[in-house]
Parts: C-alpha cells; structure tokens; sequence
C-alpha cells in the first residue's frame, strides 16, 4: 500500500494556516466528482494522520476562524507526540491500542485526550492519480518569478502570494519568518517528503484558511 498524505486547513507553524492530514491511500480508493474533495472526518480536525504524528517545536494548531477556541483538533490512526513548546489547541485522539497523548517537556494540549475505539478510513483521495495528472498539467506557470527552481518552491523571507489555482511541487521550502499568502483558492501537491517550515512561517490565510491546501505524498511530517 502506498503511504500517501493530505494536507488541508488549518494548521500553523508558528502562525500558518494550514491543517495537515497523513493518509495511506489505497489504489482503489473511491473515485469523486472533485479529486480533491475532503470528507468532514477530515475537515473536522486541524489534524488527521493514518501515521503516527509528531509535533515539534513553536508549532500550534488552531481551529477555523469565527470557530470557538480551543478547536485545533488533532485526530490520528497512530500514536500522536507533542514536544518542545509545540502545541495542540484542542483534542488529542490516538488510534486504538496507542498511548492516550501526553505533551513532553513545554508541550501543552489544551482539550481531552483520548484514544479512539476504531481506526478512522484512510482512504479519501488517490493521490497516484492525481500525480501523475498534475505532473502533466498544473498552473506552476503562475508562480511569480524568482520562487520556483524547477518544481522546488523556495521562500526565503518576504512574502509569496500564490494567486488562484492548482499548483505540483516536489520541494516546498518556507524560511525566515516568509509569508505564503493566497489570492483565491490554492491546491497544492507537494510529491515528495521535502515540506520545510521554519520558525515563525506563515501560510495562507487566518480570514479563510481553507483557501490554502496542501496535499502530499510523504508518509510522515515533522515540524519545527
């Protein structure tokens, strides 16, 4: 089975929107209308991951905007790990048989921990196939001159706004307190397990995070 990962809002690393979802998706995974369509298990968290998940460093999840506080959820089929001065705004459900998550060191986890009676599907998007369409077609033409080094986006400070569209990296590199912005909605495939985001980092939007989505291949992310 090919271990692959989804990305959607809202998660922020040290204040990015994004939310992250670590899936293995298997070859016969339902077709949809959208192929980029997300089921409400998955939108319902700041974090689903069919993996274990580790959360290092000035990472913190937060829900929605105009949500309540304390909605950061992090949802995992695998064991979850908070360290450092990371944390969960919300609660934290292991897979079954896995520890209940307790945060380490200065790590904080806000809502009820717990460990889920059954493994959640893991099965929403087939990411081989949308791989290998948007390696053939993608909007990477958009990206604006001086950030994009073949299919690797670099930003090293400043801010990248990424206007509307369906956008294939293998390399997502943000550094230097750099801004990822939006100006519609942005679908990014990241086909590789080079997502790097640096202390302070910002992607996407707090008014509406669910304009930035990021979906990738790799089996596990970390955080710092």
């Amino acid at each position: 089975m090919n271990r692959e990962t989804v990305m959607t809002p809202f998660l922020r690393s040290t204040v990015a929107s994004l939310a992250i979802v670590l899936c293995a998706a298997a070859p016969e995974a339902r077709a949809q209308q959208d192929p980029f369509a997300l089921t409400p298990t998955l939108t319902g968290q700041a974090v689903f991951s069919c993996n274990d998940l580790m959360v290092n460093g000035n990472t913190d999840s937060a829900g929605p905007a105009g949500s309540a506080t304390n909605q950061g959820h992090v949802l995992t089929n695998g064991k979850i790990t908070v360290n450092s001065n990371a944390k969960v705004d919300g609660t934290a459900t292991a897979g079954p048989g896995k520890p209940t998550p307790a945060p380490n060191g200065n790590g904080q986890i806000t809502g009820t921990r717990s460990v889920a009676s059954a493994t959640t599907p893991c099965t929403p998007i087939n990411l081989t196939t949308l791989t290998t369409t948007l390696q053939a077609q993608n909007d990477n033409s958009r990206v604006p001159s001086g950030y994009l080094n073949g299919t690797q986006l670099t930003v090293n400070g400043g801010t990248l706004t990424l206007p509307a569209g369906t956008y294939y990296f293998t390399q997502l590199t943000l550094n230097g307190s750099a801004q990822l912005a939006v100006s519609g909605l942005v679908k990014i495939l990241l086909n590789d397990n080079n997502l790097n985001l640096g202390g302070g980092v910002n992607a996407g939007t707090s008014a509406d995070p669910a304009l930035l989505r990021l979906y990738t291949t790799s089996s596990n992310l970390n955080f710092n």
